[in-house]
């Protein structure tokens, strides 16, 4: 059972984590491009 749990937490962490890091991505190329234009 403590397994299971663990398991879901580092489960749910690397979802949040691929989530976040997608945002950022995201946020970083469109503040790049509109530099790139300016």
């Amino acid at each position: 059972m403590k397994n299971k749990a663990i398991c879901g937490i580092v489960y749910i962490g690397s979802f949040l984590a691929s989530v976040i890091l997608f945002f950022v991505e995201r946020r970083y190329r469109i503040k790049k491009r509109n530099e790139k234009s300016l």
